[in-house]
């Protein structure tokens, strides 16, 4: 009966063994790597010395640096460096292994009307996907523009 209880408690033991080691894990392709804001609008007053600092991600699980590269749209009412100016200008670096860093956003002192800016990601040096998302849910419209209004 010993001997009965021992096979059965082994067999049991070593089918825990292979479902412990399933690897439930999912890592993204590199052909789904891609650089995205968090968010898609953010909020500076005119009046204020605050720094908005606006996260962008890059999604990728290995790979060399990356400079994301963006630029304010046409349309936008505020004017750069008349409304407001860029701390660190129009790229941002992403060391090897960093998957988040800030474009830093100042307001200068003059306007005094509501006045919006949008950004949008231009390009990356690793030529990863612009905009949120991965395979069959990528969503190349979405994340890649982000626009901040500045209250007075």
């Amino acid at each position: 009966m010993k001997k009965l209880v021992l096979i059965i408690a082994a067999v049991f033991a070593t089918s825990f063994l292979f479902v412990a080691c399933e690897d439930d894990d999912k890592m993204l392709e590199s052909k789904d790597f891609f650089v995205a804001f968090e968010q898609l609008q953010g909020v500076l007053s005119l009046t204020s010395s605050d720094t908005l600092r606006i996260p962008v991600y890059v999604a990728a699980t290995t790979g060399p640096a990356v400079t994301v590269n963006f630029d304010v749209l046409a349309q936008s009412t505020a004017v750069e460096n008349t409304d407001f100016e860029f701390l660190g200008g129009k790229s941002v670096v992403f060391e090897n292994g960093t998957g988040v860093r800030h474009i830093q956003v100042v307001s200068k002192a003059g306007s005094t009307a509501p006045l919006n800016a949008t950004l949008e990601i231009k390009s990356n040096s690793a030529n990863y996907n612009i905009g949120f998302g991965f395979g069959e849910n990528r969503d190349s419209l979405s994340h890649h523009r982000y626009t901040i209004t500045f209250t007075p």
